[in-house]
């Protein structure tokens, strides 16, 4: 499994997602995943079958380019989907 992540941007804030991968029969393939909530990617490891990722989400009163509330989610792999939980 491996993972990469992306940085779209527009005029107002820049959101990140993270998209992993799989080799299956020789090719690469997307694994469908519960969404991560709007904000900036900060960490991302790989550890005992599971993904780690903290981010950065936006408060109520933070400004477009700067998000500061911090959470931590384990992402599992089940029934073929990585679901997200806060850890």
């Amino acid at each position: 499994m491996s993972y990469s992540i992306d940085y779209p941007t527009n005029d107002h804030f820049r959101s990140t997602e993270l998209d992993v991968f799989t080799i299956k029969d020789g090719r690469l393939t997307a694994v469908p995943m519960s969404a991560l909530p709007i904000g900036e990617v900060q960490d991302v490891s790989v550890r005992d079958g599971r993904i780690f990722v903290e981010t950065r989400t936006f408060r109520e009163n933070d400004r477009p380019c700067c998000p500061t509330q911090s959470h931590s989610f384990v992402f599992k792999l089940s029934n073929g989907v990585l679901n997200g939980t806060l850890n």
